[in-house]
């Protein structure tokens, strides 16, 4: 999308005083909608202000990588000159005055700067501005943001503002909702946290998520007596987290600090009967689990990986609702609790990489139909499969990911068979001992990109790896034989380094041209090295091992 003249007309026309008096009552009651004295001039200020495409200046750069721009489009290709701007995609009139009180671009394919000049800051009875997720080029926020006097929610979050967060933020007086969160570090900075918090005093909300703040302390939030909602994740915050953030009645997410201490014992429960996410993970949390994180009703995600909690796990209770436990990365130890296998909802389950023991038989989480992702990596745990093979039914999860790393399985897990969704594969670091069933290698050959089988005791042959996506392949440490085998051309990893292929490395690999590392060292590989080993993959991370 390119600026049209209706943006430059937008910024550069004189502020005269009837240009002023226009844009303080800018509505969209186009056909015949306004007072008869308002008719010629407040008509054409609406298509300088709307039209202009709230004027994001060039250059126009991609908003999102390729993979991902199906999830979005141009909101602004509906605002077209002859039609009623009200009816367009990402604007919201009142129903009583016409004017302009919504504007949401967030998903769509823009992307530009917003200067201080933008005719965007003209619509002053804006009551909610969303313009997330979309591609700012590491501008700053504009002063600009603070003239609205009736915005009562402001969403600028992953748009790639950088710079300060503008003390003007706290003229909003009416803001309940703000949200400048980022998913990466884009060098947004709020130095002046105190002064802005303490002013909007109305706030339910706060998302500041990758905002570096100058404040080790929450304290400038405690004033907010209606907040509800609190996210300050990766923003450098430390020490204990405060009592009152406990008072949170549906969201605290504090992921990526240096808290330290232990989770409150005990909880006012009533207030949290609509809490829905808490995490508190990649901190410096100790202690054990409280019993009251696993009685909220209404809970939806817990996320508590990385930290140093110990203990074991209780028995969720009313979670019904619970649909992602993220526990890895901590010292938790004793059993999985019968109760998970009841949380009907649950689709991501995360318990790697902590002291969890005794027997786990695989089959069970078939009774977690919407299960997606399943973690039980680095445990002491010693996952088996049940007698029976009746149970493994297209009944069972259509998992996408299945980590199982050093947890003492002895087999292919025969529910495998019935899973046509599966993306991600780690068997590693096991006690398998037998050739790669012909079944593994028929697994969902569209759908397998992440395979990774090193640390066993695998024999045989496995000479055609013949997923058609597969990226990355790790097969090292085993004791498989026969001709090296060739990896699909979608391939960007081959680790097969350690076994007992033989034979000479075919110059079909040099067809390969997303290949980046390969490992094939310690085998009896014969011949000569390729060539194009040299030419292509010198640069990088290639041991042939011939």
């Amino acid at each position: 999308m390119r600026r049209n003249s209706n943006s430059i007309l937008a910024v550069n026309k004189p502020r005269s005083r009837e240009w002023t008096e226009a844009t303080q009552d800018i509505s969209c009651i186009i056909n015949g909608g306004w007072p008869p004295i308002w008719q010629n001039h407040h008509f054409q200020t609406v298509k300088y202000v709307l039209l202009s495409r709230l004027s994001f200046h060039p250059p126009w750069t991609e908003a999102f990588p390729s993979g991902t721009r199906h999830l979005t489009f141009t909101k602004t290709s509906s605002w077209q000159e002859d039609t009623d701007c009200c009816k367009w995609d990402g604007v919201t009139c009142s129903s009583l005055t016409g004017y302009v009180i919504g504007i949401d671009l967030s998903c769509s394919e823009q992307s530009g700067t917003i200067s201080s000049n933008s005719s965007l800051f003209l619509l002053r009875h804006l009551r909610n501005l969303n313009l997330s997720f979309i591609d700012i080029a590491h501008s700053p926020i504009s002063p600009e943001f603070g003239r609205f006097p009736f915005l009562k929610h402001l969403n600028l979050s992953s748009s790639m503002f950088t710079g300060e967060v503008p003390t003007e933020i706290s003229q909003l007086s009416q803001l309940t909702s703000l949200d400048l969160s980022q998913i990466l570090d884009t060098g947004l900075e709020m130095p002046n946290f105190k002064t802005i918090m303490e002013n909007l005093t109305e706030l339910t909300e706060v998302h500041l998520g990758n905002v570096q703040i100058n404040s080790s302390s929450l304290q400038p939030l405690m004033s907010l007596s209606s907040l509800r909602a609190l996210s300050l994740y990766r923003c450098g915050f430390s020490g204990p987290i405060p009592r009152w953030v406990w008072n949170m009645s549906e969201e605290i997410v504090l992921f990526g600090n240096r808290f330290t201490g232990e989770l409150p014992s005990s909880v006012n429960i009533s207030r949290f009967s609509k809490f829905t996410v808490l995490d508190v993970s990649d901190n410096l949390l100790t202690g054990t689990l409280p019993s009251w994180l696993f009685s909220l009703p209404s809970l939806e995600t817990l996320n508590l990986a990385n930290n140093r909690f110990s203990g074991q796990l209780g028995e969720f209770v009313t979670s019904h609702l619970l649909s992602s436990i993220d526990l890895s990365g901590n010292k938790i130890h004793g059993s999985i609790p019968p109760s998970i296998f009841g949380l009907k909802n649950l689709m991501i389950l995360e318990l790697s990489s902590n002291n969890l023991s005794v027997m786990v038989q695989l089959d069970m989480f078939c009774k977690l139909n919407n299960l997606a992702l399943l973690d039980l990596s680095h445990n002491s745990l010693s996952v088996t499969m049940s007698n029976s093979t009746t149970n493994f039914t297209p009944s069972c999860p259509k998992l996408r990911f299945l980590e199982c790393s050093s947890c003492n399985v002895t087999e292919f897990p025969d529910f495998l068979r019935a899973q046509d969704s599966l993306q991600l594969l780690n068997l590693s670091n096991n006690r398998i001992q037998s050739e790669v069933p012909r079944w593994v290698q028929d697994i969902r050959r569209d759908s397998l990109y992440y395979l990774n089988l090193s640390h066993n005791s695998l024999t045989g042959g496995l000479e055609l790896l013949g997923w058609k996506n597969l990226q990355y392949i790790d097969i090292h440490s085993n004791m498989l034989q026969g001709p090296i085998p060739i990896p699909p051309l979608s391939t960007i990893v081959l680790l097969a380094s350690d076994n007992r292929f033989t034979g000479e490395i075919p110059l079909s690999m040099c067809s390969l041209t997303s290949l980046q590392i390969v490992n094939q060292s310690n085998n009896s590989l014969s011949g000569e090295i390729p060539r194009c080993y040299e030419l292509q993959w010198q640069p990088l991370c290639v041991r042939s091992g011939v």
